[in-house]
């Protein structure tokens, strides 16, 4: 294909909705597709009667002799290597967009989605603990990042959330270098005025949420300190098995196991921190501050 292809896979919750909604489809001069159906279905499936009518659709944007913009926050999920070989095949000379956000507000802005949807009835602190292996996979972006400028030949441009949010300009230059499109003045202003538009609607809880306190290491001190010296006077009370003191028995084993939860999420901070110093390494630039400091 001779014309720039630029694919946005994600991640979910960078306020992908509110620019595909308000922005991405404005940029003038290029062919979108948002959330392409058959190309989702192909990467998660592999079956070819989905590649067949992607192909199909592909071929008539192609005709329009324009740049091609594709956008799919779901289309790297967890089984993230055989979907990147699958985009690879159907779209070999692709540049990828990666929109990150820091670890911690990217999971509060999901579990308070999955809570608003009925798809999760656990606690917060419990839904980190029981999910943390997953998570921390998902959230490798030091290591997606390899994966897919290894697969794309380099070409891989990643964004941060909580630099475009405040300013779209250079965000916005970065796509039309990618689109090789040169927008006027009048173009950029009416999409920056779009854009922040759309994240007017954000919820002041989506915009600054407060999920960093979870891995903060004091809290963590004092909650795990709390823990061991109820585990120390537990034999001793052992032996006073009153009903006051089952009680409270039972109230110091939620406390303790309340502390290894808050010791084990501490520890989950301290992967995604040193995770985000390799990334700042392999991009060759330093990150935003929320990447680092909870």
């Amino acid at each position: 294909m001779a014309h720039p292809i630029l694919l946005h896979v994600g991640y979910g919750r960078t306020a992908t909705t509110a620019f595909q909604a308000a922005v991405f489809p404005q940029i003038p001069g290029v062919t979108y597709f948002d959330r392409l159906a058959p190309l989702r279905m192909y990467t998660r499936t592999g079956r070819r009667t989905h590649l067949q009518a992607l192909l199909t659709e592909l071929a008539g944007a192609e005709a329009a002799d324009r740049p091609m913009f594709f956008t799919d926050e779901g289309l790297l999920h967890f089984d993230c290597l055989w979907q990147v070989a699958r985009i690879r095949e159907v779209l070999p000379q692709a540049h990828i967009l990666l929109t990150l956000r820091s670890q911690p507000d990217l999971l509060l802005s999901l579990y308070r989605k999955r809570v608003t949807y009925g798809d999760e009835t656990r606690g917060l602190e419990r839904y980190l603990f029981m999910e943390r292996y997953r998570l921390i996979g998902w959230l490798s972006y030091v290591e997606r990042v390899r994966y897919l400028r290894e697969v794309f030949d380099g070409r891989v441009t990643v964004c941060f959330f909580e630099e475009y949010t405040r300013d779209l300009r250079p965000f916005l230059g970065q796509l039309c270098d990618v689109l090789d499109l040169a927008l006027d003045e009048s173009a950029v202003a009416a999409l920056t005025e779009r854009a922040e538009a759309a994240l007017a609607g954000l919820s002041a809880h989506e915009r600054n949420p407060s999920l960093a306190t979870l891995f903060d290491p004091v809290r963590v001190l004092n909650r795990s300190g709390l823990g061991l010296r109820l585990k120390r006077h537990l034999p001793t009370q052992l032996l006073r098995l009153d009903g006051a003191a089952h009680a409270r028995l039972q109230t110091a084993d939620r406390r303790r196991k309340a502390a290894q939860r808050a010791a084990i999420l501490a520890e989950i901070g301290d992967v995604f921190k040193q995770q985000n110093m390799r990334l700042a390494q392999e991009l060759g630039r330093s990150l935003p501050e929320a990447y680092t400091d909870w």
